[in-house]
């Protein structure tokens, strides 16, 4: 596909040629495939893969479910302790897992994430949703018998200057044996209640300090 003069131009080619687009072709990639073959079979290898990465998911979802229940059992408290009139929302999601160790697409190479899940609990300001606490747990698996856990409380504050400023609270990764896993997640959630406590008193002063100044 060519991009000129807002206009999107398709050229043709054939998914049983395995041989790149010619060079003379503005749309030709100067990429190498991870795969060899045609791009009819390169795309079937990509979807066989990607079918087996969510078998593999389900599978290893199985393995940690008794930690999943403690990791929704213990933001479903959290999400009670924000002073009235904050704003509080529960979203599912791997978000506290560092970026560099999420799950990568099918066939990427790295480090393998079989399945990674978990929650983030998020309290704004009634008058300002920049002003944030959140805090996020998950957990992925990474073998059969290998799994990591993950938590962070944070603060984030409106910054005229820089839009918003990031306030770490509190971070960890831990990774356990599956037979580990409910005794390190039940730590890590004991851990992470502590420092997301601690840290909406200092959320309630900034909120009314912001109130005043309005």
């Amino acid at each position: 596909m060519l991009f000129h003069n807002r206009t999107v131009y398709c050229e043709q080619i054939s998914l049983d040629d395995a041989s790149l687009p010619s060079p003379g072709s503005t749309a030709a990639t100067q990429g190498k495939p991870r795969r060899i073959g045609s791009l009819k079979e390169r795309l079937s290898q990509l979807r066989t893969a990607e079918e087996d990465q969510r078998t593999d998911a389900e599978n290893a979802k199985q393995l940690v479910l008794r930690p999943l229940g403690q990791i929704a059992q213990a933001f479903s408290a959290l999400r009670q302790l924000p002073p009235g009139g904050a704003k509080t929302r529960l979203n599912p999601g791997p978000s506290a897992v560092p970026a560099h160790l999420r799950q990568r697409t099918a066939g990427i190479p790295g480090e393998i994430v079989r399945f990674e899940e978990g929650m983030t609990v998020i309290v704004a300001d009634a008058d300002d949703p920049f002003r944030v606490v959140v805090a996020a747990a998950a957990i992925q698996v990474l073998s059969d018998q290998h799994v990591r856990v993950h938590g962070h409380v944070k603060r984030e504050e409106p910054d005229p200057s820089a839009g918003v400023t990031h306030i770490p609270v509190w971070s960890d990764s831990r990774d356990a044996q599956i037979d580990e896993a409910a005794g390190v997640t039940e730590r890590l959630l004991g851990e992470l209640g502590h420092a997301f406590s601690h840290a909406l008193p200092e959320f309630t002063k900034t909120c009314e300090a912001a109130a005043e100044a309005r």
